[in-house]
């Protein structure tokens, strides 16, 4: 048996990688430095080969038959459809591989920076060496990597392997068969002018049987029998020279096709055969040392040699000390400096009710100290969908205490300025109110009670952050929130397409720039009862969507939005509502009141649904991307923002405590 030049070298150089030894890169390996292993290196493994059994007569014998071309080809063919299955196998394995090692890669580097947040996590012996085992799997990863590299190689090497055989193969078939059906042509040619031959030689015979001065009439006059014998046998001169010159053709062509022709085609299908044959079985040799490759890297990063002072991930998980790092975190926190809010508190009268204080202006009465003695005793939430606020009335401001609330009441003396302004409703002034609930809250710590909306023109309400503005008003809910929530549930809640159909974009930024200017005048977004439009409600439903999507840091905080994507994809709603009502629950103070406020108002938009056609679904759409941040936007995420705001709509009463 013999191959040709080119098919020796190809498979060579496939038998040059398989030939070498098996050695770990350990250069990802970054702290384990082992050296190349070859397993059974006294056994080296040696490929199984029998080349002389296709050198036997018999074979030869049968190998020049005239089935022969046929069955190679036949044999070729499923050589080449097992070339392909075997390519498919190390493709798809290749992408598994790549997929399974990416995901490792991408879950140990978040789990990396996650430990890193020390804030949030413990900072001891379980966090270190929990680090280490992740390192580990992060490097496995990288071997997967490699490994999955390796077999994307042999998938090329395995397509251009078959499809360079099938174009052979093909080629070779064609001029088989274009030479077979020359020698068959000519076979055929010779045997039509034999029976030409024979033909006349029967006429003439039949002639020299009749009488020899019988005239036979034709179309070109009479003939006697003589005149046609000599015809007859000028016709068989030139058939009988035509009929012994195919033969010789025919004779010619046969004789090279049967002797040179079909056993070099027979050789050369035999030949690609075996290179085909040697060359999956070099690739299949090929795949098995990079999977023992792979495999041994991963079990020298999971457990070193012994001797080597590296430690495996088994002594790396043993070497947690949990006692000694509570040990170490108590001895940490002696230093803490004490509870300031367990400092009792001085009474002191409030200056406004000082004889100095001016008659035309608001007059505060003293607050009414509540220190009990309870920890766990909670303030209550303001309401703000119920009250418009009013003129220069003073939002009720929480002071510090020790978790209790100071509960102002007012006394109006400038009756006269109440009364001109045409928007006021004495019976609707704002009555300061807080709803209990499991959620602590942490109550503005502040020497200084802030002075009331419209008394600094500089302080802007619009790109303001929630935790500041609270602060400046004294309130839990700011004040725009809550001044149009009430006009929407007072006017809106039956006007069709409410927060969908835009307010006047003029009417909304005249209506920011002045709150910006003074917030006082977020009174002015009360509309007049007597004269009342829709564009009057349209222009506040925008102007609410505008304040939230202007903050800095959007409603649901950039910590707490990750959180809310993760839970709200979980498929069980139990689960779902437990975890995202938690992430609520962790909302900065001003972010949970908010949204409490805002999410009761949606309710009851979707309550009068049937009137106003927006549903939860339509809410979510329009609400979702105003409450989320939109740094690090993801199209993919859009759906899933309005699906929480849906969430949120529909167990409203779970999440929050009842207005």
């Amino acid at each position: 048996m013999s191959l040709t030049p080119e098919s020796k070298s190809r498979i060579a150089s496939q038998s040059s990688e398989v030939s070498q030894p098996i050695s770990v890169d350990q250069s990802s390996v970054q702290d384990i430095n082992t050296q190349s292993i070859t397993p059974n290196s006294d056994q080296k493994i040696q490929p199984a080969s029998s080349p002389e059994l296709l050198d036997e007569d018999k074979i030869i014998k049968i190998l020049g038959s005239d089935g022969a071309i046929d069955a190679l080809l036949g044999r070729l063919k499923k050589s080449v459809l097992t070339c392909e299955e075997f390519s498919k196998y190390i493709r798809k394995k290749a992408l598994l591989e790549e997929d399974h090692f990416e995901h490792l890669k991408k879950i140990s580097k978040t789990t990396q920076e996650a430990l890193k947040a020390t804030s949030t996590l413990k900072s001891d012996s379980f966090v270190i060496n929990f680090d280490k085992i992740v390192k580990l799997d992060d490097r496995i990863a990288q071997h997967g990597s490699n490994f999955s590299k390796s077999l994307h190689n042999m998938n090329e090497e395995l397509s251009s392997l078959g499809s360079t055989i099938s174009k052979s193969r093909k080629l070779t078939k064609e001029n088989f068969r274009r030479k077979e059906k020359e020698v068959i042509d000519a076979i055929t040619a010779a045997e039509k002018a034999k029976n030409k031959y024979d033909g006349f030689c029967l006429e003439l015979e039949r002639l020299k049987t009749t009488d020899p001065t019988k005239k036979t009439f034709t179309l070109k006059g009479s003939k006697t029998t003589t005149e046609q014998e000599e015809i007859l046998q000028r016709k068989i001169e030139g058939a009988d020279a035509d009929y012994r010159q195919k033969v010789a053709t025919s004779t010619g062509l046969r004789s090279v096709f049967l002797n040179t022709f079909r056993p070099s085609t027979a050789k050369n299908l035999k030949n690609m055969i075996i290179e085909i044959d040697i060359a999956m079985s070099v690739q299949l040799q090929k795949y098995a040392s990079k999977v023992e490759e792979n495999i041994l890297s991963q079990g020298l990063s999971v457990s070193p040699i012994s001797g080597k002072d590296i430690q495996s991930i088994k002594s790396i998980a043993a070497s947690i000390n949990n006692e000694r790092d509570l040990y170490n975190y108590i001895l940490r926190s002696t230093g803490t400096a004490p509870n300031k809010q367990l400092i009792p508190v001085e009474y002191r009268p409030h200056p406004s009710i000082t004889p100095s204080a001016s008659s035309g202006s608001i007059k505060v009465r003293s607050f009414n100290q509540v220190n009990s003695g309870n920890k766990n005793s909670l303030p209550t939430a303001p309401k703000s969908n119920n009250e418009p606020l009013s003129g220069a009335a003073a939002s009720p401001s929480l002071g510090s205490s020790n978790n209790t609330f100071r509960q102002p009441s007012f006394e109006m003396k400038n009756t006269t300025s109440a009364a001109s302004s045409p928007y006021l409703d004495d019976t609707q002034s704002f009555k300061s109110s807080m709803v209990s609930g499991p959620r602590p809250i942490s109550v503005i710590n502040n020497d200084n009670v802030p002075l009331p909306p419209g008394t600094s023109s500089n302080f802007k309400t619009f790109g303001t952050p929630i935790s500041d503005l609270i602060e400046f008003e004294g309130e839990m809910v700011p004040s725009v929130v809550r001044q149009c929530i009430y006009v929407i549930d007072r006017y809106g809640l039956e006007k069709e397409g409410i927060y969908r159909t835009s307010g006047n974009v003029s009417t909304v930024h005249a209506f920011k720039d002045l709150i910006d200017k003074d917030p006082s005048n977020i009174k002015l977004i009360l509309p007049n009862p007597n004269s009342i439009s829709d564009s009057d409600v349209y222009a506040v439903a925008s102007l609410l969507k505008l304040y939230f999507s202007s903050l800095p840091e959007a409603l649901l905080t950039n910590e707490a939005s990750k959180k809310f994507l993760e839970y709200i994809k979980i498929p069980e709603p139990e689960l779902r509502l437990k975890r995202v009502h938690q992430v609520v629950y962790d909302l900065p103070d001003g972010s949970y009141w908010t949204l409490r406020s805002l999410i009761f108002h949606l309710s009851k938009v979707v309550a009068k649904q049937e009137i106003n056609l927006m549903n939860s679904r339509n809410l979510g759409i329009i609400w979702g991307p105003n409450l989320f941040p939109k740094d690090d936007f993801n199209a993919s995420d859009m759906s899933y923002q309005g699906k929480l705001v849906e969430e949120l709509i529909h167990h409203v009463n779970d999440i929050f405590e009842a207005e």
